[in-house]
């Protein structure tokens, strides 16, 4: 999310009818949030992996 704002507005779900406009921020913005997520779940699991490949080869 710092290379892309989130548009944290299009977040806000209005009563009332939806403009399709709307419908593709809204669908977007959780899109970019799902793969932040999952970005910062891979970096993780790599940190992960590289300290269990550490630890094997120094021991």
């Amino acid at each position: 999310m710092d290379e892309h704002a989130l548009d944290e507005e299009a977040l806000i779900i209005p009563e009332g009818p939806v403009t399709w406009s709307k419908t593709k921020k809204l669908a977007g913005a959780i899109q970019e949030l799902i793969n932040d997520d999952r970005i910062k779940e891979e970096d993780q699991l790599m940190r992960n992996a590289v300290n269990s490949i550490s630890a094997t080869i120094i021991s």
